[in-house]
């Protein structure tokens, strides 16, 4: 893709999250999308060629962003406990600094646009987690039971807990780390 079309790329991803921060999924019309991101109607089916596809290609580039800030590379002497724990606070962090591509995530995940495949997709970028909960609970850190529900377990506690702190006007800190951290330790590990 050239570099001009890659600017076009980002300005229909930025504006979708936008919009749906606005108006909802239900909200969106192609034509306010095109007129946010600055280019033609026309031109937004030169890269997608319906709503659907759109929105299951904006929630593919924000979940494999998510997945990107999440991944790191940890020492090999790391404990589980604290790759976990350092990956929960990543995750803090990148709820509360990019809401707009939550909203987006969570709605589209509820919504008749997403896919089963669409699903899938977003799980196997999330694969390295659901392997450190395996992981957790075959040395029997982890409380046993489906290890897809333990990660929304932990996603609703880090969107619960960055959400509490928002809506109570409270800035945010780095000390909301700690604290959801333990709330999610007591979760998973007790």
């Amino acid at each position: 893709m050239r570099l001009k079309d890659e600017h076009k790329l980002n300005a229909i991803i930025r504006a979708t999250l936008e919009l749906t921060n606005e108006k909802g999924l239900a909200g969106i019309r192609m034509s306010d999308l095109a007129k946010r991101a600055g280019i033609a109607t026309g031109s937004l089916y030169t890269y997608f060629e319906d709503k659907q596809n759109l929105l299951l290609s904006v929630n593919r580039s924000v979940r494999s962003t998510a997945a990107r800030y999440l991944r790191h590379q940890f020492r090999e002497e790391d404990t589980l406990e604290h790759r976990l724990e350092h990956t929960v606070k990543r995750y803090v962090d990148y709820v509360g600094e990019h809401r707009e591509a939550i909203l987006f995530a969570d709605l589209l995940k509820r919504s008749p646009y997403m896919t089963e495949a669409a699903s899938q997709e977003t799980m196997d970028h999330f694969q390295f987690l659901l392997d450190m909960v395996e992981e957790g609970q075959q040395s029997g850190m982890i409380r046993t039971g489906d290890p897809e529900e333990l990660l929304h377990v932990m996603d609703s506690i880090v969107k619960a807990m960055v959400d509490f702190q928002l809506f109570h006007g409270r800035p945010y800190t780095k000390n909301i780390q700690q604290r959801t951290w333990g709330i999610v330790r007591s979760a998973l590990i007790g």
